[in-house]
């Protein structure tokens, strides 16, 4: 067994136990039709991710948490990918969101940069955050580290995001199982409690 240690543990960070209504949020980033099958950008096990995702936001809704669904949209009418008004730009059916809930637009990476989420979250006394979505690499590990220095509680959704394969230069790529399970333990070292959907929803909720 590895003696290794992240700065969560040094710091006797644990995973939750249990979850308190009034401030657990789930955040959905990015689940749109861009990232499947038609869409510019179809990324591996984007179904099985997007299922997870599901689950996740029917836990979510049982439970009466706050649910913030996240939407990229690109500021140049013409993008190639995430153009406003395009069908795959619109968040994906599997995950589409309820009248009640609430749904913010963003053009960064980070959901936090240019956006209302900061304020709504706190508004909404939330202190902890459920994430998951599209891609690992990207707006989920850039908006779980803005969450993070901005001092809410990260648990990060392992089989609820995915990503994709990435060039690496000399003609070569980077497995995207490598680009996520990297990204995962940089962010589990002092940004996110990793966890599985299973292992979220199985918890208890106060």
């Amino acid at each position: 067994m590895s003696s290794l240690r992240t700065l969560r543990q040094m710091q006797g960070k644990t995973a939750p136990q249990s979850f308190e209504r009034e401030h657990t949020a789930l955040i959905i980033i990015d689940i749109q039709n861009e990232y499947f099958n038609g869409g510019a950008l179809p990324l591996p096990e984007s179904e099985s991710t997007a299922a997870n995702a599901q689950r996740l936001l029917a836990w979510a809704r049982q439970n009466a948490l706050t649910i913030v669904h996240i939407r990229h949209l690109a500021n140049n009418a013409f993008s190639p990918i995430f153009a406003p008004n395009s069908k795959t730009s619109e968040i994906a059916t599997i995950v589409s969101p309820l009248a009640t809930e609430t749904i913010l637009t963003k053009h960064f990476p980070n959901a936090f940069l240019g956006t209302d989420l900061h304020a709504f979250l706190a508004n909404h006394k939330i202190e902890t955050l459920i994430v998951c979505g599209m891609m690992t690499h990207t707006c989920v590990a850039s908006t779980s580290q803005a969450a993070a220095e901005l001092g809410y509680s990260v648990i990060l959704a392992k089989n609820a995001c995915t990503t994709r394969s990435l060039p690496v230069g000399d003609g070569q790529a980077m497995d995207y199982k490598t680009i996520h399970a990297t990204t995962l333990a940089a962010l589990s070292d002092a940004i996110a409690e990793i966890m599985g959907t299973d292992e979220i929803i199985a918890l208890p909720v106060a």
